[in-house]
């Protein structure tokens, strides 16, 4: 049985622990800062929790994967945990093509379709039934909802974060930090980093910088 730990302790790290206990990992702990610790303890009942001040130097060599749904904190997070030992998860259900290139610390969840040529970066979830066409590139701290449907060529920037049932046509670019809202249809550039939401998206609302 392979171990793992995980960078977060809400409800994203609670997904993704199932995911991988039903893929025979066993996971050896929780990691998220210590604010947010006290509205996190329901995980304790899988594995204990640690925060910047308590981690175990045992767990240096421990491989880890990140599971959080916001991509700042993730970020956040991530900078926070103070070894370099991330590998990624890809469920036994989604197929991914042959010369798909990957970075670390990549989740791939249920259900999901890469197709050829695709590029995803560090740091990066995609969730449950999600659709990846050729040619696209995913920057890093990406975070894609459950049930969005990406066309080809793609070009999705850093921090991107992609509602529940969100799609994106194909030879489109969003900007670092947009927002796309659940149920969106990207049809054209988004050049700013902005929230938009509509069939066709539009702008709602001028964001600040995804992460400082």
């Amino acid at each position: 049985m392979k171990t793992i730990g995980i960078l977060g302790a809400g409800r994203q790290a609670a997904e993704t622990a199932g995911y991988l206990i039903e893929n025979n990992y066993k996971v050896e702990f929780f990691f998220t800062e210590s604010t947010h610790l006290k509205n996190n303890c329901r995980l304790e009942k899988i594995a204990p929790i640690f925060t910047e001040k308590n981690i175990p130097k045992k767990y240096a060599k421990t491989k880890v994967i990140s599971a959080v749904g916001s991509p700042s904190v993730r970020k956040k997070l991530i900078d926070i945990w103070p070894y370099d030992n991330f590998t990624n998860f890809i469920h036994n259900t989604a197929w991914i093509a042959k010369g798909v290139e990957i970075g670390k610390d990549v989740t791939v969840s249920p259900m999901c379709v890469v197709n050829t040529n695709v590029i995803i970066s560090s740091h990066v979830l995609i969730n449950v039934s999600t659709t990846i066409s050729h040619d696209t590139i995913l920057d890093e701290y990406v975070t894609i909802s459950p049930n969005v449907g990406i066309a080809g060529k793609v070009n999705i920037g850093q921090g991107v974060f992609l509602g529940i049932g969100a799609n994106v046509i194909d030879n489109v670019a969003i900007r670092d930090g947009a927002i796309v809202a659940a149920g969106s249809t990207v049809t054209k550039d988004i050049n700013e980093a902005i929230l938009v939401a509509g069939v066709p998206a539009i702008k709602k609302k001028i964001l600040t910088s995804w992460y400082e």
